[in-house]
């Protein structure tokens, strides 16, 4: 796959051209309770490092917040973490999940099979990330 991930922070990460982009979605009982569930997947160490992001409504070009405690909150986005099972990552954060408080992010492109955007948060523990991505798949001829 191309494409390219970059992660800055206590954990940092980068990636140039093995990116993976999965998207899918589950329906509710009816289409208010839809989540829509997008990944970007990168090797990371000896594993690998998963950006997630969780909507209720499809993603599209823009700019999205999200506070995790906050009622006035932009309720299109219920989650926005990092995972990984490293064994650097876990020394480092504690644990394999990495949980978003306060989440700017922008998709500055996005179409059917790629998207492309910039990111900053802060963890629960008020560790401050910033980064950025790009998912182009590849086409074989």
């Amino acid at each position: 796959n191309n494409g390219s991930f970059r992660l800055n922070g206590p954990i940092t990460a980068n990636s140039g051209n093995q990116v993976c982009f999965t998207q899918y979605l589950e329906h509710g009982l009816n289409p208010a309770y839809d989540l829509y569930y997008y990944q970007l997947e990168i090797p990371f160490q000896d594993n690998v490092l998963r950006l997630n992001i969780d909507t209720r409504v499809p993603l599209r070009q823009g700019s999205y917040q999200f506070d995790m405690f906050s009622i006035a909150s932009d309720p299109i986005i219920s989650d926005f973490s990092i995972f990984s099972n490293a064994d650097i990552f876990f020394n480092t954060t504690g644990g394999n999940v990495i949980s978003a408080d306060l989440v700017d992010f922008v998709i500055t492109s996005y179409q059917e099979n790629s998207i492309e955007g910039t990111f900053m948060f802060t963890d629960r523990t008020g560790g401050d990330y910033s980064g950025s991505f790009n998912f182009i798949p590849h086409v074989a001829y």
